[in-house]
């Protein structure tokens, strides 16, 4: 070989001990620390930390990357979310709340839509959309849910 190199057939690379299990494992290059079993799930982990980290130091970054996501889901565009968000006047379109926040983080107004058609209806906050949810848009649940309220005032 060039120079004294080894070919990868001489070359050795010592067994390692894997950090989740510790089972001995060939690694298949000097790098890794985790064998083969574990890699993919402490990996997952590693990352999940890690955007945890981010989100934390970067709320509003965050908040405008999964609104950025979440359009690209019905199609829309930050221009038309803008466009329904100064229609609405910056406000649920239910309970008319500015502030959507949810658990403590930086929201933005969810984009509400029929889940048969499609469609977009308005921009809802994170209550408001998570009830039509809990319900399933049922109508006849939200009118007997109306009807026990004013019974039991």
């Amino acid at each position: 070989m060039f120079g004294g190199a080894k070919s990868w057939a001489e070359r050795s690379i010592k067994p390692k001990l894997c950090r989740v299990c510790d089972e001995e494992f060939q690694p298949s290059c000097g790098g890794n620390i985790y064998c083969d079993k574990c890699a993919p799930e402490a990996r997952r982990k590693l990352h999940r930390e890690t955007q945890k980290e981010w989100r934390n130091k970067n709320p509003e970054r965050h908040a405008v990357t999964k609104a950025n996501f979440d359009l690209k889901k019905f199609g829309l565009t930050f221009n038309d979310y803008n466009r329904l968000f100064e229609n609405q006047n910056g406000a649920c379109a239910i309970c008319k709340t500015t502030n959507p926040k949810g658990r403590g983080k930086t929201r933005t107004l969810a984009v509400d839509h029929c889940h048969k058609s499609g469609k977009i209806r308005a921009l809802l906050c994170n209550s408001c959309n998570g009830a039509l949810g809990m319900v399933k848009d049922n109508v006849q649940i939200l009118k007997d849910m109306i009807n026990y309220l004013e019974k039991h005032k």
